[in-house]
């Protein structure tokens, strides 16, 4: 068992909005990981967001929104993103992790 990382994301959904206007809807992949205290809103933020908002801001342009939500008993992510290329960025990155 590990530590969840950025890595331990799923991509959902990309949802084209408007030309050059995309949503990604991200959720946490927590099998196999261990976790301590107990899953939180604070620990997802922690262990997944943080980093996640990191990477963002490290490989992105700056007019991207990243949004934590938990609807239907499950939380999430929504990146926003205003740039194809972003979106090409963040696929390369992150893409292989879909189910």
């Amino acid at each position: 068992m590990k530590q969840p990382t950025i890595d331990d994301i799923i991509i959902d959904q990309t949802i084209s909005l408007a030309p050059d206007k995309i949503l990604i809807k991200i959720f946490p992949n927590l099998i196999g990981t261990i976790f301590f205290p107990p899953l939180s809103s604070d620990f997802l933020k922690e262990k997944i967001q943080e980093p996640l908002k990191k990477w963002c801001n490290e490989h992105l342009s700056p007019n991207y929104s990243l949004v934590y939500r938990y609807n239907d008993g499950g939380p999430y992510w929504s990146l926003f993103l205003n740039d194809t290329s972003d979106v090409n960025i963040f696929m390369l990155r992150f893409g292989a992790n879909t189910h």
